[in-house]
């Protein structure tokens, strides 16, 4: 048979019940925000490398692929790489 619960019994339960389902949005948001700045950043560096392959393609098609490769071995010599 069902337990009976007075009116205040019944409203402590859902005041109870009301705190574990506040601390589990707070939870489940926090990790989404998380989420969210991980998302955030990794579309940032991806925009970066795409902005940077543009680039490369770019100069290599405006000054060939050797004088590029010229270019970079004599910096790299002036500032001893």
């Amino acid at each position: 048979m069902a337990e009976k619960y007075d009116n205040n019994e019944i409203y402590q339960m859902l005041v109870a019940l009301t705190a574990k389902v506040d601390e589990g949005f707070k939870g489940v948001h926090l990790r989404q925000d998380t989420a969210n700045g991980k998302i955030i950043k990794n579309t940032e560096y991806r925009l970066q490398a795409v902005a940077t392959v543009n680039l490369l393609k770019w100069l290599v098609g405006v000054f060939g692929a050797g004088t590029l490769v010229n270019l970079i071995i004599t910096i790299s010599n002036k500032i001893n790489i």
